[in-house]
């Protein structure tokens, strides 16, 4: 029912799918587990015994994993790694949800309404969704981000401006299915407007698509967030980005492999984590009848 998306992000989103497809019923339990874990670590990290993430010390740069109180080491400014995974947690968990709830408030009202109303209107949405989507993702994003400047607020804006498009196309379907079963007949039949029809009763029975495609959805944006911080378009420096981690640590390869691997892993287990989610949950809808 998804679209197929071109692009190395999504590609990347596709193969991690496949590969968790047969966790079976344990997948949504380690997804939310591993989600929990990382989201309770970083908000009470402020709490947590662990070293200034911005605190710069020459002296202790490079410091391999597991010495001398680094857990996962220093960067090349003597920054510990730990702290700042934790702090770029909230920053990429933050970004990617919001705006997937952005796209999927766009999308969803907006496709919604072209399946139920039908006419121009859906021809429009149609042709906009279209033209949204002859559009390379990510040089989509990079434009509006070099027009706008770098912030967290205009990052979100980005991503759900490139994730709407797939919550419209599949609420249009699902309306379009929806539209002529019994209940909404009923509603129509007792004088309910077509935004009562809409709101109270259309919208509500599209929430198992569109919570599992927000899920899957979250792990793409996870992607397109790392990936735009790699290219310095994210969060801007001293603030701590997986994706400017990843960046800054791949010419210390051969050196301090670490600085580098350990935001790589965390992207990766995010990812996996918010993807054996989505699956889950789509397994679960689908079981239902």
């Amino acid at each position: 029912m998804m679209q197929r998306v071109e692009g190395s992000e999504f590609a990347v989103q596709e193969e991690i799918s496949r590969l968790t497809g047969s966790v079976g019923g344990s997948g949504g339990a380690l997804g939310i587990l591993l989600l929990a874990a990382l989201a309770l670590a970083a908000v009470l990290a402020p709490w947590l015994p662990l070293a200034n993430p911005f605190h710069i010390d020459l002296y202790a740069r490079f410091t391999p994993p597991f010495h001398a109180g680094h857990l996962l080491g220093t960067d090349a400014l003597g920054r510990d790694i730990l702290s700042r995974l934790l702090l770029g947690a909230r920053f990429s968990l933050f970004v990617a949800l919001a705006s997937a709830l952005l796209g999927l408030a766009i999308g969803g009202i907006v496709g919604s309404s072209a399946g139920y109303a039908g006419g121009l209107w859906e021809r429009l949405v149609m042709r906009l969704v279209d033209i949204f989507q002859s559009i390379p993702v990510m040089m989509l994003a990079i434009l509006v981000i070099a027009v706008l400047g770098a912030s967290q607020m205009h990052l979100i804006l980005v991503l759900a401006l490139t994730s709407w498009v797939r919550f419209a196309r599949i609420s249009r379907a699902e309306t379009l299915k929806m539209r002529r079963q019994t209940f909404i007949l009923a509603a129509r039949a007792i004088g309910a407007s077509r935004m009562r029809v809409l709101f109270y009763h259309l919208l509500p029975a599209l929430w198992p698509s569109m919570l599992t495609l927000a899920a899957l959805e979250a792990s793409r944006l996870l992607l397109m967030e790392a990936s735009l911080s790699f290219l310095g378009l994210g969060a801007q420096p001293p603030a701590p980005a997986w994706g400017r981690m990843l960046a800054d640590g791949r010419n210390y390869l051969t050196v301090a492999w670490w600085v580098a691997v350990m935001p790589g892993v965390a992207i990766l287990l995010t990812v996996l984590a918010v993807t054996l989610l989505g699956n889950a949950l789509r397994r679960l809808f689908e079981e239902q009848p």
